[in-house]
């Protein structure tokens, strides 16, 4: 079932205080995914709301995003390298 536990949620936002997206991450918590924030400068509202959290430092939203968009291509590089055809080995990583 899409949207449950074992799903999970990516969010950006480069003031973390994006009304939409904090108001997805609570939806999500209260439907049991992970949540994973990709926000900037001191983290806004969505500091300490998800599962987990990058937040990248800067008040310069063009550095911000460009980190964003970095984290994001290395996660599908990875996501793209790995070997779907064996998921029992990756449940035990």
């Amino acid at each position: 079932r899409a949207w449950g536990p074992g799903d999970v949620l990516v969010g950006f936002s480069t003031s973390g205080n994006s009304p939409n997206v904090v108001s997805a991450f609570r939806r999500a918590q209260d439907l049991g995914l992970t949540t994973i924030f990709l926000g900037g400068k001191d983290g806004g509202w969505g500091k300490g709301l998800c599962s987990h959290e990058i937040i990248v430092p800067s008040f310069k939203t063009a550095r911000i995003q460009e980190v964003h968009t970095l984290i994001l291509h290395q996660w599908l590089e990875t996501i793209d390298a790995t070997d779907w055809t064996n998921l029992s080995a990756l449940a035990s990583v």
